[in-house]
């Protein structure tokens, strides 16, 4: 343990911004209690054609290991790509939060149902856990395409059977959003302007002067 404790201070400024975390769940869960009507409906007309479908839940709810054991395993053997990842979820997070508190934004393509099956069960969970409010841009979208960003500038996560892993991912998770009513295609498309945006800032900016590894002289 004391193992642990003499790590975490060796790295505490990087630890540090894990914090973000619970500071962005706290403004999550005001703007879900302040915003329950009167919000812009995120609809076209492509929502329509896009079926309901239960099973899409499971790639859904890899979202929560899938975001925090990249940031975990980038946190211990890649500590700048690290602090990237960390800096576009923060960066991500606040600003789609700004959105949704400045232009109030919903949906209403959520299905009536039954609980025929385990899938449904956990749709039905979902929705009463995280109301039909705050949706575009779709946070769950931001975060899914950060890990596809993190694999691909990371040295640690090189091989390539990690990064098509990775892109997979960002897409079926993105996929779900809209599988399961969570969101309209509009949330993903927002979510993937907010990426393209953020993305040069963050992960293309230089590395402390370093290229490779070497110092620039």
């Amino acid at each position: 343990m004391s193992k642990v404790f003499k790590w975490i201070k060796e790295n505490i400024k990087c630890v540090c911004l894990a914090l973000y975390v619970p500071l962005y769940l706290i403004m999550f869960f005001i703007l879900e209690g302040a915003i329950t009507e009167g919000y812009w409906v995120s609809w076209c007309p492509l929502d329509d054609v896009i079926p309901f479908c239960e099973y899409f839940v499971v790639f859904y709810v890899m979202w929560f290991p899938v975001i925090g054991l990249t940031g975990i395993y980038l946190l211990i053997f890649d500590q700048e790509t690290y602090k990237r990842y960390m800096w576009f979820i923060a960066a991500g997070f606040s600003i789609g939060t700004m959105i949704c508190a400045l232009f109030p934004s919903g949906q209403d393509l959520r299905p009536v149902l039954t609980g025929e099956n385990f899938f449904q069960r956990l749709v039905m969970s979902l929705y009463r856990s995280d109301t039909n409010t705050n949706v575009i841009p779709s946070i769950h979208v931001v975060a899914a395409i950060n890990v596809a960003f993190a694999a691909f500038s990371s040295k640690k996560l090189a091989k390539p059977w990690i990064r098509i892993i990775a892109v997979a991912l960002a897409v079926l998770i993105s996929a779900s959003t809209v599988f399961i009513k969570q969101h309209s295609i509009l949330d993903i498309y927002a979510a993937i302007a907010l990426c393209a945006i953020l993305w040069p800032f963050i992960y293309l900016k230089k590395r402390d002067k370093s290229h490779d590894g070497e110092k620039v002289r």
